[in-house]
């Protein structure tokens, strides 16, 4: 997940304002993991909404036809995000909700990267791991980089924790060539 820009942030907690006040929160959540999973599943999709050639009622009204069983919060967020030609930034929106959603929850995204699956023993540790760092409940994204060779690299929030064997030779190396 990338840095959400603040325009994003102010969308997302608008919308988080109003699905709270309509006690829609999950319900537009489920929405926004959807919306999501399609979007990052489907290169065409992504294009379209980053594209300054397509209008944005043209973005709005294929959003709609695509995702017609949503919410009518999520509905009328992707209406509000076309008449401010910010359509562009509906991946960053919902994720932005999503992150702001758990932290209202109490909870905090964190990710992790493996060279391997995680097991479940290494998992429980790694939340612990992430309960220490932020002293909240962790929800875990798993990632798969054999590059890193072995061991992990978790990110919580701002805090990065590299135990990587990757990073490790990267110091040693700098050590051994200064």
């Amino acid at each position: 997940m990338s840095r959400i820009n603040r325009a994003a942030a102010r969308y997302a907690g608008a919308l988080l304002e109003l699905a709270n006040e309509a006690k829609t929160q999950e319900k537009v959540a489920a929405d926004a993991r959807e919306i999501l999973r399609v979007i990052g599943e489907n290169k065409d999709l992504q294009s379209l909404l980053k594209s300054p050639i397509v209008k944005p009622d043209d973005k709005k009204d294929i959003l709609t036809k695509v995702f017609d069983n949503v919410q009518g919060l999520t509905l009328h967020t992707f209406g509000v995000m076309s008449n401010n030609r910010r359509l562009d930034l509906l991946e960053e929106v919902l994720e932005s909700y999503l992150l702001a959603l758990n932290s209202e929850k109490g909870f905090v995204n964190a990710s992790v990267t493996t060279a391997v699956p995680l097991t479940d023993a290494l998992r429980i540790k790694i939340l612990t791991k992430v309960k220490t760092l932020s002293g909240k409940e962790g929800l875990l994204t798993e990632n798969i980089d054999e590059n890193i060779i072995g061991g992990f690299v978790l990110r919580v929030g701002d805090i990065e924790y590299n135990a990587s064997l990757k990073n490790q030779f990267d110091q040693l190396k700098e050590v051994l060539v200064n």
